[in-house]
């Protein structure tokens, strides 16, 4: 039996939107979004995976489009906010160990300004939220930045005490401390 054919250009996936995939994937296959959305991702991928991300989303946006990837912003607010929020009910579950992990894994906005390329804004927004844009005018796909000299590219420690104990953790042994994006396994 034939298979139709499609009435619109074929790297359009859908005229309003999709879900699932990897972005990889949808690029490697030249769909094309008016707007690219992600929300709670960004703190899971290490310095590598943040970069192959921003350069897919650029790829996948139109001319003209626009990319919105949301994630949580790190911030002492926001861990004791959600460890007080989640005691009462989740006193034992995933979703609080969960959710108290993603927060110290993420972004301040200092930070996800220093490591996007040009043409990528940092959105602070309230409660403890990012919003990383680009629209389709800005520069063309650049190359994660090199992080800050002397921090941990996983965990982010700036400070000479933080990164210290990051690199005790983390630099002799190879071992990746809890939190620590830096790809070590």
């Amino acid at each position: 039996m034939p298979v139709p054919t499609p009435s619109r250009p074929p790297s359009r996936r859908s005229p309003s939107c999709t879900s699932g995939g990897r972005s990889a994937d949808l690029a490697e296959e030249g769909a094309r979004f008016d707007v690219v959305v992600s929300n709670h991702v960004l703190h899971h991928l290490t310095g590598d995976q943040l970069g192959g991300l921003l350069a897919d989303c650029q790829r996948l946006a139109e001319p003209g489009g626009r990319v919105l990837l949301g994630d949580i912003e790190r911030s002492t607010f926001a861990y004791l906010g959600f460890g007080l929020g989640t005691w009462p009910l989740f006193r034992d579950s995933y979703i609080r160990t969960d959710g108290l992990t993603s927060i110290r894994r993420s972004f301040t906005a200092p930070e996800l300004r220093a490591v996007v390329p040009p043409g990528w804004d940092v959105v602070r927004e309230h409660p403890s939220r990012l919003l990383l844009r680009w629209n389709g005018r800005s520069a063309p796909a650049a190359p994660l930045r090199a992080n800050r000299a002397g921090a941990c590219d996983g965990c982010r420690a700036t400070s000479a005490a933080s990164r210290q104990a990051c690199l005790a953790r983390n630099g002799a042994t190879g071992a990746r401390p809890e939190g620590c994006r830096s790809g070590r396994e």
